[in-house]
């Protein structure tokens, strides 16, 4: 059932943006040059005509009525487009008002490069700017590591606690998922003005229960909690960031973080030499002439 679940959802990412309409989300320039309109772990690649209108909207949740596309294998502009479809014309640019408006969401990380296998040990901030207390639902937090080496990514088995293992694919971008929740405890929690997490069972049918995680946060209140992560990535350049999930692009789009470099790099030879020797061995070294 996981299997067919992540295929309907992967199929599903890729076969959304087949005609002109309305299309929620963020829009970003990533790292490697790629100007996109995403919201959660769903990228889709803009043109530099469409870049140029987003652009003074680039950080805000925003909702884009589209007109046309660039097709794969279309020459336009003197340039030959390949990949999954490309926004090109935008007709209408507003800025998506949601029901979490005044929640900010923040993130920093330790060390923007780690060895392979370490883990990056980054703190997730949450806070609200508005006039009025926020419940945010725990199950709905969620980061995103991002990538521009796809193939790489695809047989890598990424196992959460929750066992939850997918990336979604988009032209040159590809994007793993995990929930917060899935990450289980935190090393440290922080903050003022919130009344912590409540947990209350929630029926989802007569035979089914499930337990849902929830914090108020009062006006001017924040939270912030630290995870070690990407322990399971493979040595390559990411993007990470932290979002409030609402949906696909047919959605408004939650609230979401600054989206920051993380570079993994290899292990080096001496170092998993030194953990597969038995302990208490010193590795041998070659005989000197």
């Amino acid at each position: 059932m996981l299997l067919l679940g992540t295929a309907f959802l992967t199929l599903h990412a890729q076969a959304e943006l087949l005609s002109p309409g309305a299309y929620h989300g963020y829009y970003s320039v990533t790292r490697w040059g790629s100007k996109v309109l995403h919201i959660g772990p769903y990228h889709q690649s803009v043109s530099d005509k469409a870049a140029a209108l987003l652009e003074k909207h680039r950080g805000k949740p925003l909702k884009v009525q589209v007109s046309s596309f660039l097709r794969p294998g279309l020459r336009r502009y003197g340039v030959s487009f390949s990949g999954s479809g490309m926004i090109d014309g935008i007709s209408e640019i507003s800025v998506a008002a949601s029901k979490h408006q005044g929640l900010s969401l923040s993130t920093k990380l330790d060390s923007h490069k780690v060895e392979q296998g370490h883990g990056a040990s980054i703190t997730f901030s949450l806070r609200n700017d508005s006039n009025k207390s926020m419940t945010i639902p725990l199950d709905d937090l969620a980061l995103a590591y991002a990538t521009d080496s796809p193939k790489r990514e695809q047989n890598l088995k990424y196992d959460t606690p929750s066992d939850i293992a997918y990336w979604y694919y988009r032209g040159a971008i590809s994007c793993h998922e995990t929930m917060l929740h899935s990450l289980g405890a935190p090393l440290e929690v922080k903050g003022e003005g919130f009344s912590g997490y409540h947990w209350r069972a929630v029926p989802l049918a007569p035979w089914v229960q499930s337990s849902l995680g929830f914090a108020t946060i009062k006006p001017g209140g924040w939270i912030e909690v630290k995870y070690v992560v990407a322990k399971e990535l493979l040595a390559d350049d990411y993007e990470v960031f932290f979002y409030l999930k609402t949906g696909n692009f047919g959605y408004i789009p939650g609230p979401m973080s600054n989206r920051l470099a993380l570079d993994i790099e290899e292990r080096k030879p001496d170092v998993i030499e030194a953990e597969q020797s038995p302990e208490g061995e010193v590795p041998k070294t070659a005989p000197e002439e």
